[in-house]
Parts: C-alpha cells; sequence; structure tokens
C-alpha cells in the first residue's frame, strides 16, 4: 500500500500540473481512458515509470471494506432502495462488493458507462434514467466538489466523512433511530 508520506512525495510542486493530474485521474476512473493511457499520462507529467501491474495491485492493496459502513447500508437496505455508483473499476472493488450482498448487481452502476463530461453531466443523465430522483434520493458522498454538484441539480446530498458521522446525520435527519 503506498504511504501518505510517499504520495505527498511525489505530488508535483508546479499547480497546474497538480490540476491536470487531478483532471487525468478522474478521467480514467469515469472510463475516459483505458489504464496504459493513463499510466502513460501520469508517467508524462510525473517523470517516474509506473509499471501498470504494480499500480494495480497497489491500489487493490490499499481499498478496504469499512465494516461499520457496510453494517450501517444493510441496516438501511431494509427500509430503503440502496444503488451504489461505482467511480471505480469494478475488477479493483470485487472483494468490497462481495462484503455488500444487501446491493443486488442490478442496483450497482460503474459510472464509466456514462462517460461524463462533467459531474453535472453525470447527475443530469442519472436522473433522466431515473436511477436517481430528485426529492425521493439521499445522495451519499465523499467527494465534496460531486456533491456540491449533485446539491445544484435538485438531488439531497450527505457527505460521507466516515460511518459514525454518518449514523449521527441519519439520526439527525431521523431516517434512524439516534443511538
Amino acid at each position: 500500500m503506498i504511504t501518505n508520506e510517499e504520495f505527498q512525495e511525489h505530488l508535483p510542486e508546479d499547480e497546474s500540473t497538480f490540476h491536470q493530474l487531478q483532471r487525468t485521474s478522474r478521467d480514467f476512473l469515469q472510463g475516459g481512458s483505458d489504464l496504459v493511457s493513463y499510466l502513460a499520462t501520469l508517467e508524462e507529467l510525473s517523470d517516474q515509470k509506473i509499471p501498470a501491474e504494480d499500480f494495480e495491485q497497489r491500489i487493490q492493496a490499499g481499498l478496504k471494506c469499512d465494516h461499520m459502513l457496510a453494517e450501517l447500508i444493510a441496516e438501511l437496505s431494509s427500509t430503503f432502495k440502496i444503488w451504489l455508483l461505482l467511480d471505480l473499476p469494478t475488477a479493483w472493488v470485487t472483494e468490497i462488493l462481495e462484503r455488500l450482498p444487501f446491493v443486488p448487481p442490478e442496483r450497482i452502476i460503474n459510472l464509466s458507462v456514462y462517460k461524463p463530461h462533467s459531474d453535472k453531466d453525470l447527475f443530469v443523465r442519472l436522473i433522466q434514467d431515473e436511477v436517481l430522483r430528485p426529492s425521493s434520493t439521499l445522495l451519499v458522498d465523499h467527494d465534496a466538489h460531486r456533491s456540491s454538484t449533485a446539491i445544484r441539480v435538485g438531488l439531497d446530498v450527505a457527505i460521507y466523512v466516515d460511518a459514525d458521522r454518518l449514523r449521527r446525520d441519519f439520526g439527525l435527519w431521523r431516517i434512524l433511530p439516534i443511538n
């Protein structure tokens, strides 16, 4: 697993390069490029060679299922319809998905299918496809930027920080009892 220190050590000092890395990564995660192209761009921007196999292994090793979040989702699934929107390649999260048996495969959507130009385009399309419904959908997302975009298109949003905070928020909103 890559440590935060290793990650920070390899961040570019130039802010425009950093933003280009962010855009490139988001494009890759949304299905806009394949792994080989993505790594070639990273290599070009960072002057570092990253073997594809090593990259995938390190990413997969770093992905963990938050057991408290899985329990919270299981509790919600008895009352609510749960959809899972993936912004990572499905192969990377297979082990995590196995721990979420209460989310049926037909309700797991890989966002790369939508190939959006922006987060706004993504949410508009998910609303048009009736995957997300304003006033009857609560979107939980860890990405603050994407969350604020969802709010602007009319969705109710909770920003995920950790399972305890999400449980507290659900209690305050009377979605779940407060423990």
